[in-house]
């Protein structure tokens, strides 16, 4: 299936990306004034070269009618729970086989892990349902926060550009990110295996606490039983005493 078909097959079907927390869906008409009020916080716009500010409601909808009907770019709505968070996507280069991804979450949104488990799943959506062999990203040097996202998904660092990207009147340095086909499912691998240890290992301690809480109390009802049985012996001795007194005591009257 050639790139046109394909992404205009994606688009048409309104396919659905599931992660543990979130949802990737198709942008809707009505998803503009959400993502206009989201992008009024400047913060996010600085770190995004296409997100201009002042934001309006007529950027957001130019930017859903240019996504649904550009066939060489695929972008969903981050959807925690029921409400948008933030926007995830990928424009492709037929040419090359390679996909650039590029998203932004809101500021309170921001420390949650959530542009990376967005970024990890669409990555394999790529891999596995379109002919992609690489995906890249690019950030701004200073956005450190979007450098470690890509690294989290697997990404390496493949460049650095110089005064690269222009900005309203400035000139920003650029880092270039990638990850290929091979070395996801390498990633994903790794990652399952080390998810397997972590669990064993979990199981492990679990098991580890339990029998010494289980020692614990079978030490502690011996202690009670050994000092039952201290304590019958006590009182059997006193009771012995008593009557040996009692005995004495009679003996000395008669």
């Amino acid at each position: 299936m050639n790139y046109p078909n394909q992404f205009s097959s994606i688009k048409e079907k309104e396919i659905k990306i599931q992660t543990k927390r979130l949802e990737l869906r198709p942008l809707k008409e009505t998803d503009v004034s959400r993502i206009t009020e989201l992008l009024q916080d400047k913060r996010i716009s600085d770190f995004a070269a296409k997100i201009p500010y002042p934001y309006t409601e007529n950027h957001a909808t130019i930017f859903i009618n240019y996504t649904n009907n550009h066939l060489n770019e695929l972008n969903f709505a981050i959807i925690l729970e029921t409400e948008l968070i933030g926007i995830i996507g990928l424009i492709f280069e037929p040419e090359n086989k390679m996909a650039e991804i590029g998203y932004w979450i809101g500021s309170p949104y921001w420390g949650n892990g959530y542009a990376t488990e967005a970024a990890k799943a669409l990555i394999d959506f790529a891999f596995n349902h379109l002919d992609v062999n690489k995906v890249h990203g690019k950030v701004y040097s200073h956005n450190n926060a979007s450098a470690r996202v890509l690294e989290k998904v697997g990404m390496v660092r493949e460049g650095f550009r110089k005064k690269h990207a222009l900005h309203g009147d400035e000139y920003f340095d650029l880092i270039e990110f990638g990850i290929f086909k091979q070395n996801s499912k390498q990633k994903n691998k790794q990652n399952l295996e080390q998810n397997l240890n972590q669990n064993l290992n979990q199981n492990s301690k679990q098991n580890l606490e339990q029998n010494l809480n289980e020692q614990k109390e079978q030490n502690l009802n011996e202690q009670n039983s050994n000092q039952k049985e201290q304590n019958l012996k006590q009182n059997s001795n006193e009771q012995k005493e008593e009557e040996n007194s009692n005995q004495q005591n009679n003996e000395n009257k008669i």
